[in-house]
């Protein structure tokens, strides 16, 4: 007569975690692992759109690393809703669309874009796009702020790089990619695109 749920055990950091041991260390995270989280957290968040879910927190936090298979794993849909419902607004200041919060706003699989992109920036950059802190302060950033691009953060990151993120973190929904995968595939190959030496950063200092 009890209920219960089951769910898959999946060993291994989070991205957060890996980004911090990283970090702490002085080194970048390669540019082939962030392509291959990149395009396995697109095709989750397609999957979910697909059946109408909108996930809402996409944060390195919540990316697990499955060290038994090699891939990324998108977890936490604590504040996921359905698409064309009315809800809170809910996310993490600095990683969230800025629509998750603003009144009147709709949130659309462009909204997991954004909460795609944001986790990227950090992963390529060592810290948010936008920062943190307060979130109506971090959602002014987001409105109205330039974007800070990676390749000014970042040695050996090209113009196309760039070019994806920004499409990506548009404070607009519409200017965005239309789909978590678009803008992952668009990312990979930007990032293919590196200087050979630049790709291979394990030794490179932030």
């Amino acid at each position: 007569g009890d209920v219960y749920f089951v769910m898959e055990l999946v060993e291994g950091p989070t991205l957060a975690e890996l980004l911090d041991t990283r970090h702490a260390s002085g080194l970048w995270l390669p540019a082939e692992a962030i392509a291959q989280v990149v395009l396995e957290i697109g095709d989750a968040l397609d999957a979910m759109h697909a059946i109408g879910l909108i996930h809402r927190d996409v944060k390195p936090a919540n990316v697990l690393l499955d060290r038994e298979r090699d891939r990324a794993v998108l977890v936490d849909v604590g504040v996921a809703k359905r698409r064309g419902d009315e809800v809170d607004g809910a996310g993490t200041p600095g990683y969230a669309a800025p629509e998750s919060f603003l009144e009147g706003s709709s949130e659309s699989p462009e909204t997991d874009v954004y909460g795609l992109a944001a986790p990227m920036f950090c992963a390529l950059t060592g810290r948010p796009p936008f920062g943190s802190g307060q979130l109506m302060q971090v959602i002014t950033r987001q409105l109205h702020d330039p974007l800070n691009l990676p390749s000014h953060m970042r040695p050996g990151l090209t113009r196309a790089v760039d070019e994806v993120m920004s499409k990506a973190l548009d404070p607009e929904q519409k200017r965005r990619f239309a789909s978590a995968s678009a803008f992952a595939m668009a990312l990979a190959r930007a990032l293919e695109r590196a200087p050979k030496h630049a790709a291979q950063e394990e030794a490179a200092a932030l």
